[in-house]
């Protein structure tokens, strides 16, 4: 009588275990990467001008787009955007905003992939008050939201309100800005 209990038990774990496999445990995501202490030391050298990212996506992502906007005569526009399908279920990203500067770098087993704009025209440079704030923790994205990966905003007043991720960044009074986003899609581009 054990051993027929413990055979219909082990049946029983087999077809869990198998139905289990077949599902996606995969959430689109993106984090900041992680590096060991010495790399770490080596970054630092860039101050906060440049930040590594680890984006993940689940089956049902097909693109994804990483878009600039910078803020010129009252209105955010869109001046920048690198797209393309979803390859892998994971890539990894370097974004570096300097002064009124961005680069994007993909990076690749066997090198990376580098967009970028030497000037922008946002003229945040001529700021007298500046924040900036950018994605610092793990953060789900959702299939057609934007969802800014960093964001610089500047006024020619003494101060500047504190900036956060949440809700839009394109609320904020400011008279420069500099928007870095995110969207992923689940339909490819041709």
């Amino acid at each position: 009588m054990k051993s027929i209990a413990l055979s219909i038990l082990s049946i029983l774990l087999c077809i869990m275990a198998a139905s289990c496999g077949g599902e996606s445990e995969l959430t689109t995501s993106i984090a900041p990467s992680d590096f060991s202490k010495e790399t770490e030391e080596a970054l630092e050298i860039f101050d906060d001008e440049l930040q590594y990212y680890d984006i993940v996506y689940d089956d049902t992502v097909k693109s994804r787009s990483i878009a600039v906007s910078i803020y010129s005569d009252g209105e955010w526009v869109e001046v920048g955007k690198s797209y393309g399908n979803v390859d892998e279920s994971s890539e990894r990203i370097a974004i570096q905003l300097a002064g009124d500067s961005f680069e994007l770098y993909r990076i690749e087993k066997d090198g990376h992939e580098k967009s970028g704009y030497p000037s922008l025209g946002s003229g945040i440079e001529s700021a007298t008050a500046f924040g900036s704030t950018r994605i610092d923790e793990y953060t789900e994205l959702t299939i057609g939201e934007e969802t800014p990966i960093w964001v610089k905003l500047g006024n020619d007043g003494s101060s500047m309100a504190e900036i956060t991720l949440d809700g839009d960044f394109r609320e904020y009074e400011c008279d420069y800005g500099i928007a870095v986003t995110i969207t992923v899609s689940d339909v490819s581009v041709e």
